[in-house]
């Protein structure tokens, strides 16, 4: 037997809050200051509720595990996906070290180093696996 995963709409909307709200969006809203509460208030309505809706209409209706690419493929055929699906790994490619990298900066602020270039990597490389 398969074991049916549901979604729901607050854990689509937590994960699309975590994947925007970070430290570097933290510090310039700390700058901003309390106007900042406003724009992340326009900000859910603009972004979050919409992405969330979405997802959760698309999660529910097209139950593969391919998840965009799958969407892509019943919309638009075998091409139009293969190269979302490209484009998915040359993005998620770039995004997870520059993550890394900013992790590793803040992480060697935070202890009061400064780390050079093969210091990062030397950081990085451990995440990666």
């Amino acid at each position: 037997m398969s074991e049916k995963k549901s979604v729901s709409m607050t854990g689509i909307l937590l994960v699309a809050v975590s994947s925007i709200l970070v430290i570097d969006t933290v510090a310039a809203s700390a700058i901003i200051g309390p106007s900042a509460i406003g724009w992340w208030v326009l900000f859910f309505f603009i972004f979050f509720l919409p992405y969330g809706l979405v997802t959760a209409e698309l999660g529910t209706t097209y139950k593969d595990e391919g998840a965009i690419v799958d969407w892509v493929n019943r919309a638009f055929g075998r091409g139009a996906a293969a190269r979302t699906s490209w484009l998915y790994w040359v993005n998620y490619s770039l995004w997870v070290p520059a993550v890394y990298y900013m992790f590793a900066i803040i992480a060697a602020q935070l202890i009061g180093l400064e780390l050079g270039p093969v210091a990062i990597a030397v950081f990085e490389v451990p995440l990666v696996y």
